[in-house]
């Protein structure tokens, strides 16, 4: 199931194996073999045999790495903080630390490519009609203000696999079952029954959204408001110890936009 599993393993002659509602009765010929039958927790899973620790699902090939190091960093956490709220929200604030120097370079460009929209317009007026030409000023246009028009979505690719990780750990870890945050989070591996932190959640992304706009078009403005909105009603439904991480992150994200806006005021950045 998602939190318990039972495995038979190191057969060397084969067995009869009977499950019914009340019943697991399991005969075989041989003292040869071991059962587990309990939580499906990676560790608890190892310490018993080592093949029994595949059974925990750490998610694709892509997330697996990610996430094995984010699960022992929870763990890890837990040893030191009893309460796995408040180590979701540490390991949020740990995440930012870590992504810092690479939100600010994406808001700096985002910063510098909305100056050089015009100078972008004005080249795609005169080259319309000339595609290799059109790609080469605009490629020395980057080259001489030091613009790197890919580094957002390199920021942003390089997060995503660390959340579908968190998310895989998240909402499937025994340790999250019934586990308590404070007032009315009672369960960080279930829903918020009053949907409170996911609107919480979409009022914080506007909020950064806000902080962190550069474009001045009408359509952007309302994608600005309307991506939050959509989010509320995505993360709803999703565990509230995963929407806790993401509001964290974003009550963390709006100190450092305005971090970010200070540095680039002293430094002219």
């Amino acid at each position: 199931t998602k939190y318990f599993f039972t495995g038979i393993l190191n057969l060397k002659k084969p067995g009869i194996l009977n499950i019914s509602k009340d019943s697991l009765n399991f005969t075989i010929n041989s003292d040869e073999y071991s059962i587990y039958f309990g939580p499906l927790d990676y560790i608890l899973l190892r310490s018993h045999h080592k093949e029994l620790s595949s059974a925990f699902d750490f998610g694709s090939w892509i997330i697996k790495p990610f996430a094995y190091v984010i699960y022992f960093v929870l763990e890890g956490l837990h040893s030191f903080i009893p309460n796995y709220g408040f180590v979701i929200i540490l390991f949020a604030l740990l995440m930012k630390f870590a992504f810092f120097p690479l939100t600010r370079k994406q808001i700096i460009a985002a910063k510098r490519m909305q100056e050089l929209k015009p100078k972008l317009e004005t080249i795609q007026k005169l080259y319309a009609n000339d595609p290799h030409k059109l790609q080469k000023e605009m490629m020395e246009l980057y080259k001489k203000h030091n613009v790197n028009p890919f580094s957002g979505c390199l920021t942003l690719l390089i997060q995503l696999p660390i959340f579908f990780a968190l998310y895989q750990i998240l909402s499937s870890s025994i340790s999250l079952k019934g586990a308590p945050f404070i007032l009315w989070i009672k369960d960080l591996s279930d829903k918020d029954p009053y949907y409170i932190l996911p609107i919480l959640m979409g009022v914080t992304s506007i909020i950064l959204s806000i902080l962190q706009q550069t474009a001045t078009d009408t359509q952007s403005k309302v994608l600005m408001y309307m991506m939050p909105i959509i989010m509320i009603f995505i993360f709803a439904s999703l565990p509230s110890g995963i929407v806790l991480y993401w509001f964290t992150f974003n009550v963390f994200g709006i100190f450092e936009a305005l971090l970010i806006k200070r540095l680039e005021g002293r430094y002219g950045t």
